[in-house]
């Protein structure tokens, strides 16, 4: 008798079938996968973000930089050699700066620094100090 109750208790107790154990994997497979796209995309945002403000944040200084150069400046001389005109305005490659000693940027010395700008890329132009 108290074998057969155990039996008949054994055959009701609750449980999960195959089938359902991988209809649930499958869905939490499927969650965790959008979770970890979304996860990743936001990571790639983030660090796209942060290099878009590294690249900013150091034209800023470079600009400021030139700016004080310019300020300055004893001299700004412009050769004809290095113009090209375009829309019928001469544009100038070229520049160079004469810094007297007294400037920052010169060291105790008179100096001559030349910005220049090359084109990479289509409506793109880079700005070097030489």
């Amino acid at each position: 008798m108290r074998l057969a109750r155990l039996a008949r208790r054994a055959r009701g107790t609750a449980g999960y079938t195959l089938v359902e154990l991988a209809a649930v994997m499958a869905i939490l497979l499927t969650v965790v996968t959008a979770l970890t796209t979304l996860f990743a995309s936001g990571a790639k945002a983030g660090l796209d973000a942060n290099r878009r403000f590294e690249a900013q944040q150091a034209a800023r200084l470079a600009v400021d930089r030139m700016r004080r150069e310019i300020h300055c400046a004893r001299e700004v001389a412009l050769n004809p050699a290095d113009a090209a005109v375009a829309d019928g305005t001469t544009v100038y490659r070229k520049i160079t700066v004469t810094l007297p000693g007294h400037c920052p940027t010169a060291g105790g010395t008179e100096v001559a620094v030349v910005y220049e700008t090359a084109q990479v890329a289509a409506d793109r132009y880079a700005v070097r100090r030489v």
